[in-house]
């Protein structure tokens, strides 16, 4: 039988670098988001216009990407209307939390409209085997969490942390302020075996399963107009843990406020198949995200080149990318 084609994640530590001056804009807009989101918010034009002609790493890979979903005949201003689109969403984000890390409990759980597929939730819960919520970066993810802390006291992330301090301080003072546990790629072993540990304790992870990080191996599948790689670690967990594996997606409604969408289990028993046979559960994982990317895809904050096809020898998958790449 042919073996799967597998891709690797940059090595930890690799870096693409932009130029001085985007370098400089994007500290700027970080440290003016975290001190005056509010007035960030307001000139969010402004941002976006001085981040597509400042930052080209940002522009080049929203615009490729933009092209791989709208098809080959896109024309170069969709692609670019696009491609600004998940500029305007992505800053809308970053202010959101930064704006949130000092509202009170109401205030943060009044931003979630609504939540479909709870019963899932609750049936993987029930099971006491752990959950392991397999997410993208779609929509107000990160915000997204808190429909997750309403229900349970410990919800761990695995995360990798931004080369910017700006970034990585809104993000990391939001997960504080709703309690989850945060557990770095870069911690290598000790982070899959904290979260084993958790799942063990029948605990909540919550996994980025759009993006292979830095030491993880991916199976590149059919994506809209090409193949993107999705990460088989989550996967390999769920199956060596006994976990229920969701696929969790949350969509910014026209009002601002968030729809939660829990689909059933990917996995949820250990002896269902093999550790190694993951490919129908990525295939299905990666049929669910295009069908949600293309519902809102100015909402998929995917700052880089996310296709195989357009990676280049500077933009490998899971790099420590300072483009604000989460």
């Amino acid at each position: 039988m042919r073996k799967d084609r597998r891709v690797s994640g940059s090595a930890p530590g690799a870096e693409i670098r932009p130029p001085a001056w985007a370098d400089r804009y994007l500290r700027a807009f970080l440290a003016c988001a975290s001190r005056c989101p509010s007035i960030v918010r307001w000139t969010r034009p402004l941002w976006i216009w001085m981040a597509w002609l400042l930052v080209p790493a940002l522009r080049d890979g929203t615009m490729a990407n933009a092209r791989r979903i709208l098809g080959p005949g896109a024309t170069a201003n969709a692609c670019a209307r696009l491609g600004r689109a998940v500029f305007s969403s992505f800053y809308r984000s970053v202010c959101e939390l930064a704006e949130l890390r000092s509202a009170t409990d109401e205030q943060i759980a009044s931003r979630i409209a609504r939540i479909d597929g709870i019963e899932h939730f609750l049936a993987s819960r029930a099971r006491g085997r752990g959950t392991l919520l397999l997410t993208a970066h779609f929509g107000a993810f990160e915000a997204g969490l808190t429909a997750m802390t309403a229900r349970e006291r410990c919800v761990s992330v695995l995360y990798r942390p931004d080369p910017l301090p700006g970034f990585e301080s809104i993000r990391s003072a939001w997960r504080k302020r709703l309690g989850v546990v945060e557990i770095s790629v870069d911690e290598g072993l000790a982070a899959w075996i904290r979260l084993r540990s958790a799942l063990a304790s029948n605990g909540v992870v919550a996994i980025q399963g759009d993006r292979v990080l830095p030491g993880q191996k991916g199976i590149p599948v059919p994506f809209f107009h090409g193949h993107v790689a999705i990460p088989v670690g989550p996967f390999k967990l769920a199956r060596m843990t006994g976990a229920s594996l969701l696929p969790v997606f949350v969509t910014r409604l026209p009002d601002g406020r968030l729809q939660v969408s829990i689909e059933d289990a990917l996995s949820g028993n250990a002896a269902d198949s093999a550790i190694d046979d993951v490919q129908a559960p990525i295939a299905r994982f990666a049929s669910l995200l295009q069908q949600v990317v293309a519902s809102a895809p100015d909402q998929w904050l995917m700052l880089h080149r996310a296709w195989v096809e357009d990676a280049t020898s500077d933009t490998p998958w899971g790099s420590r990318s300072s483009a604000l790449s989460f």
